[in-house]
């Protein structure tokens, strides 16, 4: 019977593991340290001015209101936490709206971020919900506020222009 017992436990534990999505490596080894998210198209750094503010970009060194720690949840989304303010990343979802901080809630949609590796060495930041969406910096696209856009392609169509990639520096 405690053989038993243990196997369908084991079984159980695989069967766990084997329906956990398929996250970047890079980010899996890193959830809960702090980071610093760098666009890689002009090489700004995310930065929070205060509670509930739209998210800018700037070159200038960031202290804590430059960084910020990456929680994945039990979907498979991550969370983007500010450790200045302890608010999250969040937006309306909407192509041209602003990407700011507001209270963490694991419930909010407009929190959810999936990460796609892209092929200009980092990752576009999507909404779970609406990935034909991704965060873009850009100071072309409304100044240097964070901004979610269509989500943008090269000429060829391929893959995610560089000022919709964001890197992370742990």
């Amino acid at each position: 019977m405690m053989r038993a017992r243990w196997t369908l436990g084991a079984l159980g534990a695989m069967a766990t593991l084997a329906m956990a999505p398929a996250l970047p490596a890079s980010a899996q080894a890193d959830w809960g340290n702090s980071t610093e998210i760098t666009n890689v198209g002009n090489g700004t750094h995310w930065v929070s001015p205060g509670a509930g503010q739209n998210i800018e970009t700037t070159t200038e060194a960031t202290g804590p209101w430059g960084s910020w720690t990456l929680e994945q949840q039990q979907d498979g989304s991550t969370v983007f936490r500010n450790r200045a303010t302890n608010e999250c990343a969040e937006s309306t979802m909407q192509a041209n709206g602003p990407v700011f901080t507001a209270p963490c809630a694991v419930w909010k949609q407009g929190q959810k971020w999936d990460l796609v590796r892209s092929p200009h060495g980092g990752f576009v930041i999507t909404p779970q919900s609406r990935p034909g969406l991704a965060v873009v910096a850009d100071q072309y696209y409304r100044g240097p506020e964070l901004m979610l856009g269509q989500r943008p392609l090269d000429t060829g169509g391929n893959s995610d222009t560089p000022n919709a990639v964001f890197s992370f520096r742990f």
